[in-house]
């Protein structure tokens, strides 16, 4: 009996760590500020997050699922600060990688968003074929198809 309400315990207490670590994100997601000028701070920060991307590139991943998630934390995070051409680049890289359709739409929107109507229809395209029977796939496809 002791040994179940142990097993309890671990369980709940993974459970609370990751509600915290989702808050603790949600939480500096809410810090970022949208801006129609692009300031010198943000100029700044652009120029730190290059630097930090760097740092990675040089010092390597200790698996390609590390990688995999920073990717996509960088491309969510840029999406948010309305950088969608490096986060359409970022979220196709991992849907390519790790066939997930869902990041090919994102990828797809970030693109759009972004005008990159090129890449825009390689991830729509990645999309169709990672979910064969979405029809909103299939639509934007076809809308982006017949716009070029």
């Amino acid at each position: 009996m002791e040994s179940l309400s142990v097993v309890k315990i671990k369980f709940l207490s993974k459970k609370v760590v990751f509600i915290i670590f989702t808050a603790f994100l949600i939480g500096c997601v809410s810090q970022i500020e949208h801006s129609d000028e692009f300031s010198s701070s943000d100029k700044k920060q652009s120029e730190r997050d290059l630097e930090f991307q760097n740092i990675i590139s040089k010092r390597g991943f200790i698996s390609q699922q590390q990688e995999y998630m920073y990717k996509i934390l960088v491309a969510d995070i840029a999406s948010y600060r309305d950088n969608n051409t490096l986060a359409a680049e970022y979220f196709f890289e991992v849907a390519s990688k790790v066939r997930d359709g869902r990041l090919a739409e994102r990828a797809t929107q970030a693109a759009w968003y972004a005008k990159q109507y090129q890449m825009a229809i390689k991830a729509a395209r990645l999309w169709v074929t990672l979910a064969p029977n979405d029809s909103d796939a299939r639509e934007i496809l076809e809308q982006l198809l017949l716009q070029q």
